[in-house]
Parts: structure tokens; C-alpha cells; sequence
């Protein structure tokens, strides 16, 4: 019974969110339950904002993503928001403008290195998640935020040598079997010319999931560039789940691509190591029980241990009968906790990188509950806890982490019962404040699902940068992966980082709005 709390507490959540739905409807959110967008929208396009919906559950047509995507790339910045809105009066889903926006993307910006101008990418199905989950009338505003990503990532790239995709060399082969073995061999041996023959015939020969059985050890290979190209594994997968495979060659050869930047050497010694150390877990070794002192442990632990003293840990830990879902929890708990150390750092933009942590630990988490290879699994988990270690060295030197003085676990929740208006509110003046009384509110799972919605709306409404929107995906998803003993924690974390109350409206927002005043049912 104990290994089901976790999924069991998730469906709480659905439930309560169901319900909250109804109360949303009342104006009860801080940030934007009544804003000028959302009265907008519902005076002009509440009927196609419905047809909008509606046809997100069908079959993104491969023609009209190819379409938005020759738009998309060639439109200047100035016009694109008023394009875009003609191609919504025509039809276009928020998954086809997305997917266009990838593919243009995709074409036009160098992956190399994963991070700083690609994101236009490795925050697309971020952009899809927030869409899906917002309310109606907040279903484009990431979808134009990723718009202008792009315009942002296509000017860099101008800048950087005006990088494109170069054409698709001849497959190296036709039959399945060897584009599996050939793909899995050129990756293996940073080949870079003939990785790109094997991902163009295995793009076209390979079911999604075969095809990701050979890049997700890839992707958790190189802790180059904060792991980076975990992320954009992880990304480009999901993205492709949403447009239903569409596009796959451009899309999985600029992900190769993009993962073979670099040569070995020290960021993928772990991955060496680790390779052969899958063997040291026993068998039966996620069948485990249940912990949440173990979490505790591994947070402790890995505030000063070295990545050998945590895997040695993480071993023993799942030897003595420790479920892997509890070693996953203390990672998520000291990603979180480096976040909210990191919001005293007198250093500039030392969050930006401090999301990293969590960013990549989603991703990480993604393929390992999508491989289907148990030795996959068994390196994925020990990667993971090995990179931890090198985040928190990173952090220390370039953006002044300390992990002096008590965690995030030692936060005291109000005895006085707290709304969640309260504590949202109260990150405009106290963020520690504001992170114990979320401590309380997130308990109840209907309150936590509002603290996620006005979250999501603030992020949406006020957001300057792309990686709030990355970590506010990441944090909800991780957020009910975990023991209901620490997932408020991860809530907790939020209002550390992420637009509060008091922000302004961002310009991309001011915009949109703008833009999307002109659509009519």
C-alpha cells in the first residue's frame, strides 16, 4: 500500500482540481482571474477559444506545421505576433503553432550548445504543458512567449555565424536492425558524420520509443553545459509525442547533433563509471519500500558529500530495501533546496542557473519512467545522483551557492491557518515567509492545486525569461511524483523564483494581449 501513495495522492489531485475549476471561475486567483486578457478573450473568442480546445485532442496535420514553420522562421519579430493570430483565425491549433515554432527552430539555430540560444526548443513541451493546464483563457500566452523565443534564439544565432540545418545526407540504411545497431555504435563513438546518416535512416525506420532506447544513455552521458542535453532528450521526445512523429528526421538529427558536441573526458567520467557500477544494485532493486527518513538522509548527505559518497549511499540505501522513489525524493529535495539557497546569492542571475538542478532531474525522470531497458534505469538513477554533486560544486564557484547554515527542511510552518492569497502575497516581501506558509496551504491538495494555477498565471503573465516557464513545468510534474511528506517542499520553492504578485506585466504578455484582440469567434 505504501509503494501506491504516491500515484493514489496524484489522483487526489485530480479530483480537487476538477472541483477547483468551478471556484476559478469565481475570481478567486491573485494574479489574473480578472485581468484585461481574460475579459478579452471571453467577450471575443470564448467560442473559439472552445474550438481551439477541441481540436487540440486531434491529429496535428504534418502540412499546416510545415506551413507555420516557413512563417514562423521568415517573419520579422515585429510581425510575427499579427501572423500568427491570422493563422488561429484560419484554424491552426496551439499544437501546430507549437510544433511550427520547434521546426523553425529546429532549421534555424544551432543546438550547439545545448542552452543559451536554443531554447526556443528545450522549452517546447514546457510551452505545451502550461497551455494544456492553464485555463482557457490563458491557452496562448506560452505558445506567443515560445514565438518570441524564437525571434530571440534566431537573432543570436545571426549573430553566432547564422547557423541552418544542413540537408539530410542519404540514409545509411533501410532495414531497422541496422539503423538501430548503426545509430547506437556512431553515438557511442562521437562519430559525427556518420551519426548523422544513422539518425536520418533510424529517424524514418524506428518506432519513438526503440528510437529513445539509444539516446536517453546519450543525453546522460555529458554534464557539459549544466546538463543541457539532458534536457533537450527529454524535450525533443515529448515534442514529438506531441505532433504524433511528425517532422522526425530534422527534429532527431539536430538532437544527435546537439549531443555530440564536446569530446569524453572529465564531464563523462561519471557516466563511465557509472555504467559499470548498474551492476552493484541487486536484483529486485526497485521493488523496494517506501522511506521518507531515507530522503531525508540523501539530502543531508548530498549538501557536502562527492558524487562517490552519494552513489555509495544510494547503493547501500536500496540494498537495506530503500525504494528507488525515495532516492529520487531527497534529489528532488536538494535540487530544490540549492534553488532556495541560491535566492541569497548576491551574484547576478545565480537562479537563472540554480533551476538546473530541478530542469534536469525532470528529465531525467521522464526517461526513466519511459525506458523500457531495466540497465537503463538502473544508470539513469545513478547519473542522476552523481550529477547532483557536480550542480552544487558549479554553483558554488560561478554564482555563489552556499550550503552553510539549516535547509529548507527546517522551515516551521504557521500554526494559524494560512490561504493561499496569503502566501502568494507574501513573496513580494519575505520569500522565506512566504515559502513556510506555502509549506501549510500545499498539505491539502485543493489548495496546493491553486497555489500551482496562480503560479502558472503569474508565470504566464509576468515571466521575462524562458527558464521560468522550464521550471514551472518541472516543479508541478515533480511535485506529484513525490511522498506526501516532502512534495510540499517543492511548492515551497516556487515563490523564491518565479514572478510574484508585485511584478509587472512582462512586454511579451502586453503584446499578446495586443495581438490577440483582434480574433473573433
Amino acid at each position: 500500500m505504501l509503494q501506491t501513495m504516491p500515484r493514489d495522492f496524484r489522483k487526489g489531485f485530480d479530483s480537487a482540481r476538477r472541483r477547483l475549476l468551478k471556484q476559478l471561475a469565481t475570481g478567486a486567483l491573485v494574479a489574473s482571474a480578472a485581468s484585461p486578457l481574460s475579459a478579452l478573450l471571453r467577450r471575443n473568442g470564448a467560442e473559439a477559444g472552445t474550438r481551439q480546445l477541441d481540436e487540440a485532442s486531434r491529429t496535428v496535420r504534418e502540412g499546416r506545421v510545415l506551413e507555420l514553420a516557413q512563417l514562423l522562421q521568415t517573419t520579422p519579430r515585429e510581425k510575427v505576433f499579427d501572423v500568427t493570430v491570422e493563422q488561429i483565425q484560419k484554424g491552426a491549433t496551439h499544437r501546430e503553432v507549437l510544433g511550427g515554432t520547434l521546426l523553425a527552430g529546429i532549421r534555424d539555430v544551432n543546438p550547439r550548445p545545448a542552452g543559451t540560444k536554443f531554447h526556443v526548443v528545450l522549452m517546447i513541451s514546457s510551452a505545451l504543458e502550461l497551455a494544456q493546464a492553464s485555463a482557457r483563457e490563458e491557452l496562448w500566452l506560452p505558445v506567443f512567449f515560445n514565438i518570441h523565443t524564437l525571434k530571440n534564439s534566431q537573432e543570436r544565432d545571426i549573430r553566432e555565424g547564422d547557423w541552418e540545418l544542413p540537408p539530410a545526407p542519404a540514409p545509411a540504411t533501410d532495414d531497422p536492425a541496422e539503423a538501430r545497431k548503426a545509430l547506437a555504435a556512431t553515438v557511442e563513438a562521437w562519430d559525427e558524420k556518420q551519426a548523422d546518416r544513422a539518425a536520418t535512416a533510424a529517424a524514418q525506420l524506428l518506432d519513438l520509443d526503440d528510437l529513445f532506447e539509444i539516446l536517453w544513455p546519450i543525453g546522460a552521458r555529458d554534464f557539459r553545459n549544466v546538463g543541457h542535453k539532458m534536457i533537450h532528450t527529454s524535450q525533443i521526445y515529448r515534442a514529438l509525442k506531441m505532433m504524433d512523429g511528425q517532422h522526425r528526421v530534422p527534429v532527431v538529427r539536430s538532437l544527435v547533433y546537439g549531443l555530440l558536441w564536446g569530446t569524453p573526458g572529465t564531464t563523462t567520467a561519471a557516466f563511465d563509471e557509472n555504467r559499470k557500477r548498474i551492476h552493484e544494485l541487486p536484483s529486485g532493486w526497485d521493488s523496494g519500500r517506501l522511506d521518507p527518513e531515507a530522503s531525508r538522509e540523501l539530502l543531508t548527505l548530498l549538501r557536502t558529500a562527492s558524487s562517490e559518497q552519494a552513489l555509495s549511499t544510494v547503493i547501500e540505501l536500496i540494498r537495506r530495501g530503500v525504494s528507488p522513489a525515495s532516492i529520487w525524493d531527497g534529489l528532488r529535495l536538494i535540487a530544490s533546496e540549492i534553488l532556495f539557497r541560491l535566492a541569497r546569492s548576491r551574484v547576478r542571475n545565480a537562479q537563472l542557473l540554480g533551476v538546473h538542478p530541478l530542469t534536469t532531474l525532470n528529465a531525467y525522470y521522464v526517461a526513466y519512467e519511459r525506458t523500457r531497458r531495466d540497465e537503463t534505469r538502473r544508470l539513469l538513477l545513478l547519473q542522476a545522483v552523481a550529477w547532483m554533486p557536480l550542480f552544487r560544486e558549479s554553483l558554488k564557484k560561478l554564482k555563489g551557492l552556499s550550503m552553510e547554515g539549516a535547509g529548507f527542511d527546517g522551515l516551521e510552518e504557521p500554526a494559524d491557518p494560512i490561504t493561499v492569497r496569503q502566501a502568494v502575497l507574501q513573496a513580494d516581501t519575505d520569500y522565506v515567509r512566504s515559502a513556510s506558509m506555502v509549506l501549510r496551504v500545499a498539505r491539502e491538495p485543493e489548495q496546493a492545486e491553486q497555489f500551482i494555477d496562480q503560479c502558472r498565471s503569474l508565470v504566464l503573465h509576468k515571466s521575462l525569461e524562458h527558464h521560468n516557464h522550464k521550471y514551472s513545468v518541472a516543479a508541478f510534474e515533480e511535485f506529484r511524483h513525490t511522498h506526501p511528506r516532502w512534495s510540499p517542499y517543492l511548492l515551497a520553492t516556487c515563490l523564491s523564483y518565479l514572478p510574484t504578485p508585485g511584478n509587472e506585466d512582462s512586454d511579451v504578455y502586453k503584446r499578446t494581449r495586443a495581438a490577440l484582440s483582434r480574433l473573433r469567434a
